[in-house]
């Protein structure tokens, strides 16, 4: 049996310094505001945070998409693997090539990117959620859960947002507490048994403090059967596996909020995602050259397998005519499934030195455990199948920022510093 990809481990710690301050010239092409607000001559105006600081989208020197919380609702997105179909030149996937787990970001922007799911390889396209930033594909596929905006900017963006960003960044911003009480329930009823809840809450503590507390919750049946659910199993429980591309994900997440002052305020937030579910849907397309007509398959149907690994039909027990199938059947016959919890923490402080001065200090620790595998192949044959049962991964994030203008506005800078650590196995 050959099991790729079977261990990586990472351990790596990085200081950065980054400095930028110059008058800042619209070089690159004016951002295009993604949704009209009520006709189509007027642009609705969107305030991002793309360089640091809150400036109107349509002024901002960037290449660059925003999407409102209203507009992410009216599209019906749930997750940020969907924004690829309203962004252009992004491509989003929600598992990386054999990886096995269905939540392994792989993103690419403008045709830059990273499809390696290993637990030492680096993204291409940088992931933050409220500033921090999210260093591993697998845990990257991150619930759309009460957010205030998501911003995708063209790379590279190295200068502001540092390294892995050479194909973009996508940046989401969280809903903050309200000082009234509020909420929202949502629920959704679908084919293959979808069943999506979602709600949330705002709660006033004190005339400076309030909370909001979000949950979701997401159940739904694969659309790809399996053709041996007597011999196949789940990684989940040793269960037989009957469908692929299921959905089985629950979320949380809460944000608590204190005004010091009208210049001091802290936030305090945090996540925890849980995912069960069995794996991305696929089957075997096809079956060319020496494998479908050469040695190999023979001597593999003569002594490679036994018929509880390759159920005989017909004459033969591997050949195009009986293992391709339809588009919702698959013969593959290897583990399948994803098991990943996944939660973080974050304390934000902003402080209002003057007028042209403010300053920011982000501390966060995010931790991802699971584990995953897949029948890469997805052929009832024992060719390449991926095994990762012992998935652990976490980072500390400090980050430091003084953002302001002098002259007037005439001179714009963002200086900061930004300390990594992060540690992580694979066995």
């Amino acid at each position: 049996m050959m099991k790729p990809f079977l261990t990586s481990g990472a351990s790596d710690r990085a200081l950065g310094l980054a400095l930028a301050g110059a008058a800042l010239l619209a070089t690159a092409a004016p951002a295009v505001a993604q949704e009209a607000a009520g006709s189509s001559d007027t642009i609705e105006e969107i305030v991002v945070t793309a360089q640091k600081r809150n400036e109107n989208m349509q002024s901002t020197p960037i290449a660059i998409s925003a999407f409102t919380a209203d507009a992410i609702s009216r599209k019906g997105l749930s997750d940020i693997q969907q924004v690829s179909r309203l962004a252009p030149n992004v491509s989003f996937d929600f598992t990386s090539p054999i990886s096995g787990a269905s939540n392994a970001a792989s993103v690419f922007i403008r045709g830059i990117g990273q499809q390696d799911f290993a637990l030492t390889t680096d993204p291409g396209v940088g992931t933050y959620v409220d500033g921090v930033y999210v260093s591993r594909s697998v845990g990257g596929v991150l619930d759309v859960l009460d957010i205030e905006r998501m911003e995708i900017l063209r790379g590279p963006q190295g200068t502001l947002f540092g390294r892995n960003t050479i194909g973009g960044a996508i940046s989401i911003i969280s809903k903050m507490p309200e000082k009234e009480f509020g909420g929202s329930l949502e629920a959704s009823l679908g084919n293959y048994g979808r069943r999506y809840l979602r709600g949330s809450v705002s709660l006033p503590l004190g005339p400076d403090t309030a909370v909001r507390i979000s949950v979701s919750s997401k159940d739904k049946n694969g659309f790809v059967k399996s053709a041996y659910t007597a011999q196949q199993k789940s990684l989940l429980g040793g269960t037989p596996l009957t469908d692929l591309g299921n959905e089985n994900r629950q979320a949380a997440r809460m944000v608590l909020v204190h005004d010091f002052s009208d210049r001091f305020k802290a936030t305090l937030s945090g996540d925890y995602s849980r995912l069960r579910e069995n794996n991305a849907a696929d089957r075997l397309a096809g079956i060319t050259g020496t494998l479908a007509d050469g040695p190999l398959v023979f001597a593999y149907n003569t002594f490679g397998s036994t018929p509880s690994v390759i159920p005989v039909i017909g004459n033969d027990r591997y050949t195009p005519a009986n293992y391709i199938t339809g588009r919702d059947r698959t013969y593959s016959t290897g583990p399948n499934g994803s098991s990943i919890d996944a939660w973080g923490t974050a304390l934000t402080l902003d402080f209002e030195a003057s007028e042209n001065l403010s300053i920011k200090s982000i501390i966060a620790y995010r931790k991802t455990t699971g584990s995953f595998n897949r029948d890469a192949d997805g052929s009832p044959l024992v060719i390449t199948e991926t095994s990762n049962y012992g998935y652990r991964h976490k980072q500390f994030t400090q980050e430091l920022q003084a953002v302001g203008d002098v002259a007037d506005g005439a001179v714009k800078y963002a200086a900061g510093l930004f300390y990594f650590d992060e540690k992580g196995s694979d066995p």
